[in-house]
């Protein structure tokens, strides 16, 4: 939201809100059918450039990238600059998982990627981070 990147490299994220973590690490310290079971918090899966659509909508006056990098240019940029260099090997990749098991121990359904994405970028530009 600053401005920086002309457009996003092709990487897809798991979109988790900070209260879904939060109230997975109570409910799986006080369920006794939780100890020794993994619990993916994933509501669901986003690429850098779905959620800049969302950030663009909510936040028309900053500068977005819009589109996405080749994967052949974020390769060749990336000998020259090391944070690329570290996401190379996720260009592309898709993400699927399953959060049912998850959702079930909440007893309710993950909040909205839209919303989590919304609320992080709220508070970030509440602090002035952003």
């Amino acid at each position: 939201m600053q401005g920086k990147l002309p457009a996003y490299p092709k990487l897809t994220f798991g979109v988790v809100d900070v209260r879904d973590v939060a109230d997975a690490h109570v409910a799986a310290m006080t369920d006794p059918e939780a100890p020794g079971r993994r619990f993916l918090l994933g509501e669901s899966v986003l690429t850098f450039s779905e959620i800049g659509d969302v950030l663009r909508e909510a936040y028309p006056a900053r500068k977005l990238p819009k589109g996405e990098l080749p994967n052949w240019l974020v390769r060749a940029l990336s000998l020259l600059n090391p944070t690329l260099k570290q996401i190379v090997p996720e260009l592309g990749k898709t993400r699927a998982f399953d959060n049912s098991r998850a959702r079930a121990l909440l007893g309710r359904d993950l909040v909205p990627a839209r919303e989590a994405i919304l609320e992080s970028a709220r508070t970030l530009v509440d602090l002035g981070e952003l």
